[in-house]
């Protein structure tokens, strides 16, 4: 059979291609195989602490450095497929402190330990300041001024000294803070100044003026219906102008306060101010200087009858006394000799008195007894302590209550009273006395007239 050159040609291929196949087959049947590398399971839990105690940590990031990741899931737990050796493990989550471990993997899965993250410290609250300088208008080189700052809450008021040059400053103070300075110095004006703090530092600059050098105020006129009371200031610097502020007080500080629109030199006295302390204060005014305010003076009051006694009792007494802050002062600051008076003489009491009356109700404890009501000149109530009153006292430690009129401001004075006999008025021990004496000298002279006889 005769072959074409097209079909050996194919056969030949077809033939080689066989011959090949078989050759690469028999390579690779004889070239090694490549073994894949072994792998393990690490897993393990992560727990948050916070407020003593721990939780399982959800979505807390666990990596292998340059390798594997993982998430921990509701339990906090995660699962890595890491090779055997030693690795780097690190934890980190929102709000915690990252943790970084070495770990030993050995040929087989490894479960760890609870790994626990504390939780972040909470950022300290932004805080601010208010600084600032205090200067004199008039340059003084005495001048020292006091910086208080209020409105902090939940702190009483803090106060600091500027120094040489008028610097101050307070820290450490919350945003959203309305604030206040208050800044004074010896004859000088008091200036307030609001401050609010929002979320910035604050500066500010203070000038305080010096006082005005004030005079006198006085009052004259009738303190009878459709009278006028005329204000006449007197003794203050050339250019001063001048406003005022009239009001009245009425018995035992009843309802006192300003007059509303009493702002004039001159009041008309009406049925209501009548019967009460009628009082008038100047303003003065002047350019370059701080306003400067009179003291009080105060018009002529009426002696009014004299009241009940302000307590019941002894008991009721020692309230009352603290309610008023008065303690009861020795005799002596009284003017009263020491020791127990003798209920059988009479005594003046000159009583330190700051209420600013012209009388006083004065009684006597321990059972009250009304004394009466007596003036006050000077500062000091003049209390006459009669014996018809001092006799009704028994002997021992008793309380002399002085008691404003208009004012209400209370003096007490602690005394002592000597024990006297009533039906005689005379002192319980003094016959007792004179008894022993007169039976001592009898003694004596029998005991005389025995050796005399017997000497005979």
């Amino acid at each position: 059979m005769k072959i074409t050159p097209t079909i050996g040609l194919r056969r030949i291929a077809a033939l080689g291609l066989s011959i090949a196949m078989v050759g690469g087959l028999s390579l690779v049947a004889a070239a090694p195989a490549s073994a894949a590398p072994d792998v393990y399971t690490l897993s393990g839990s992560v727990l948050a602490q916070g407020d003593g105690a721990s939780a399982p940590l959800q979505g807390a990031d666990v990596a292998i450095d340059n390798g594997p990741s993982s998430v921990t899931d509701s339990n906090g737990e995660f699962s890595l497929v890491v090779e055997p050796g030693t690795l780097s493990l690190t934890i980190d989550a929102d709000g915690y402190q990252s943790d970084s471990l070495s770990v030993t993997m050995p040929s087989r899965d490894l479960a760890l330990g609870p790994i626990t993250l504390q939780a972040n410290e909470p950022p300290a609250p932004a805080t601010y300041s208010i600084s600032g300088v205090v200067t004199a208008t008039d340059a003084n080189p005495s001048f020292a001024p006091t910086v208080v700052l209020s409105g902090i809450a939940g702190s009483s008021p803090w106060q600091t000294q500027p120094d040489a040059e008028g610097n101050f400053t307070f820290e450490r103070l919350d945003p959203s803070a309305d604030l206040s300075l208050t800044v004074s110095a010896e004859g000088y004006g008091t200036l307030v100044k609001d401050v609010p703090v929002t979320d910035s530092d604050v500066t500010v600059t203070i000038e305080l003026l010096p006082n005005l050098p004030a005079g006198t105020v006085s009052i004259s006129g009738a303190q009878t219906v459709g009278s006028t009371l005329t204000a006449t200031p007197a003794g203050w610097p050339a250019g001063t102008t001048f406003s005022f502020q009239w009001g009245a007080v009425g018995p035992h500080a009843q309802s006192s306060g300003d007059l509303d629109g009493a702002n004039s030199s001159t009041l008309v006295v009406t049925s209501e101010t009548v019967g009460k302390r009628i009082w008038v204060q100047a303003i003065g005014s002047k350019a370059g200087f701080a306003d400067s305010y009179s003291d009080l003076f105060v018009s002529a009051a009426p002696k009014l009858p004299t009241m009940a006694a302000p307590a019941a009792n002894s008991t009721d007494l020692a309230a009352f006394l603290a309610a008023n802050d008065s303690t009861p002062q020795p005799q002596t600051s009284a003017g009263l000799p020491a020791g127990d008076l003798n209920p059988t003489k009479s005594y003046t009491a000159n009583v330190p008195f700051t209420g600013g009356d012209d009388f006083v109700d004065v009684y006597l404890y321990s059972t009250p007894i009304s004394v009466g009501t007596f003036p006050v000149v000077n500062g000091v109530a003049q209390v006459t302590l009669s014996a018809s009153v001092l006799s009704q006292l028994a002997a021992g430690s008793h309380t002399l209550v002085v008691v404003g009129q208009f004012s209400g401001v209370v003096s007490s004075v602690a005394i002592g009273v000597s024990a006297v006999l009533a039906e005689t008025g005379f002192n319980a021990g003094a016959p007792v006395g004179a008894a022993a004496l007169l039976l001592l000298l009898g003694t004596a002279l029998v005991l005389v007239r025995r050796r005399r006889a017997l000497q005979a």
